[in-house]
């Protein structure tokens, strides 16, 4: 099984494939934007009517997303909406979906959508954010 450690590095390399956005394991005391937070948000050991022998543990994942408003606050939506969209070169959910097991480390993962679309204040600033939902199937 998967450490938690792993769990969030695994989805930083696929992050990295995104080129320009700044990927962070932890919460930074300063952050560059573009930039993903990788934050756990949960987790579940076991699964009450899952198959017999389903071992498996859940972890879900929150990956915050942190844009700069320097274009202003009418072209921020614009911009943060390529990395909410299912596809795409600057797509979060299409750089999961390309290796759902993380380098093999992991089960499955499933991007389950977004959500929290709106400016956000990280260390006293204020930038345009988004969270992505990610549910991963640890082995």
């Amino acid at each position: 099984m998967a450490s938690y450690a792993q769990i969030r590095s695994g989805l930083r390399d696929r992050l990295l494939t995104i080129a320009g956005l700044n990927t962070y394991l932890e919460w930074p005391s300063q952050v560059n934007p573009p930039a993903a937070l990788i934050n756990l948000a949960g987790g579940q050991y076991e699964r009450a009517f899952g198959a017999l022998g389903d071992d498996d543990t859940d972890v879900q994942v929150e990956i915050h997303l942190a844009l700069a408003l320097a274009g202003g606050l009418e072209n921020a939506p614009r911009q943060i909406e390529e990395y909410l969209d299912d596809e795409g070169t600057n797509s979060i959910r299409a750089a999961i979906v390309a290796d759902r097991t993380l380098g093999n480390v992991v089960g499955y993962t499933h991007v389950r959508g977004w959500r929290a679309y709106d400016t956000v204040e990280i260390n006293q600033l204020e930038y345009m954010g988004a969270i992505v939902e990610v549910d991963v199937a640890n082995r």
